[in-house]
């Protein structure tokens, strides 16, 4: 009998939770297809989901969350995906524009760099606030980031490269208003503009990014778009400096 009742009560709440989750995908998942329904539910519904997720309203937290998530990036105006392909320019690093650090990102590119972070922040960085640092610049107008080769244009420390730089140029004030993303494209030097209202070369003041909608581009997947779009807003939200934020630093 005791066997029995230990059995009810480890696999109850297990019950439970996948009863939740079952109901809370009829809510959620109603414009998705028969086949991404399935295997979204079969997903939350694992023993590996409800285990990792913890009980009770951790797991259903983060059910909704996901849900939520997958639902933007359906309903978004992407959701077929966007033309993009970086084409190493090196351009999205010669912009007059701030760079700021999270704290873990310090130590992280400190590390890389086989230096303190102390030592790091006196000769990369330029401004800090509450743990975060803000990256020098090189000197002239279109030198840009300080980690940027002047001969190469290749970034110094790619691997370790913060979250600015990694989403971009999938940041929320660019995926989430199809103009911002349209004129934030640009033309590459060498290309003729056949079209002075619609088309722009690339310059230090407004930037932009030849690498959106170029004749080679790549169909970047909108589960991609919405996780990077993700990351930059988190990173954004993160930072201490409210007024900088309003003020001159959007991602």
């Amino acid at each position: 009998m005791a066997d029995t009742h230990q059995t009810l009560s480890r696999h109850g709440p297990l019950r439970l939770i996948r009863t939740r989750l079952a109901y809370l995908l009829l809510l959620t998942c109603g414009g998705r297809t028969a086949a991404a329904f399935n295997a979204h539910s079969a997903f939350l519904q694992s023993d590996l989901f409800v285990c990792s997720s913890g009980a009770g309203q951790a797991g259903l937290s983060r059910a909704k969350a996901m849900a939520k998530s997958q639902d933007a990036a359906d309903s978004a105006w992407w959701r077929d995906g966007l033309n993009f392909s970086c084409t190493e320019c090196g351009r999205c690093c010669q912009m007059d524009g701030d760079v700021w650090l999270a704290p873990e990102e310090v130590v992280s590119i400190a590390n890389h760099k086989e230096l303190d972070v102390a030592s790091f922040i006196d000769e990369y960085g330029r401004k800090k606030l509450k743990g975060w640092v803000c990256l020098k610049q090189s000197p002239g107008r279109e030198n840009g980031c300080v980690f940027l080769d002047a001969d190469t244009r290749q970034c110094g420390i790619y691997d370790v490269r913060p979250v600015q730089c990694s989403t971009y140029p999938f940041w929320p004030s660019l995926v989430d208003d199809p103009d911002a993303w349209e004129e934030e494209a640009v033309l590459p030097d060498d290309a003729t503009i056949t079209n002075f209202e619609t088309q722009r070369y690339w310059d230090a003041e407004f930037g932009g990014c030849e690498g959106i909608n170029q004749p080679d581009a790549t169909i970047v997947p909108a589960d991609e778009i919405q996780a990077k779009r993700n990351a930059a807003r988190k990173h954004w939200r993160r930072f201490p400096g409210f007024f900088i934020k309003r003020r001159s630093w959007r991602l």
